[in-house]
């Protein structure tokens, strides 16, 4: 976000506050008009997002995160005959993470 935009969701709280003090029984309404743009806006801005991470894709700049969990290790781990908390030990990460490597439920 910008300097404009902070501007904006300042403004807008003030404006919320000023409401609130001065009008009792049309507060919530006009509380629910203003969510509607919030949420509006933020489908919009989530649209533009997948917009541009499928164009990266195609031009193959966007590959997502790198795996963080050596899944063959994980594997190997578990048939020299160590436990998921072992495991999870042994290479630094999440017992969960063990299980989804493993691909079973605890």
């Amino acid at each position: 976000m910008d300097a404009a935009e902070y501007k904006h969701i300042i403004l807008g709280l003030i404006f919320l506050k000023y409401i609130s003090d001065k009008f009792g029984a049309q507060q919530e309404k006009i509380r629910h008009i203003v969510s509607v743009f919030a949420e509006f806006e933020t489908n919009l801005r989530k649209e533009r997002q997948m917009e541009g991470i499928a164009k990266a894709r195609e031009k193959g700049v966007y590959k997502g995160r790198k795996p963080s969990v050596d899944v063959q290790k994980v594997k190997e781990l578990r048939d020299n005959g160590l436990g998921a908390s072992a495991i999870a030990k042994e290479l630094r990460i999440g017992r969960a993470s063990v299980y989804r490597a493993l691909g079973t439920s605890h």
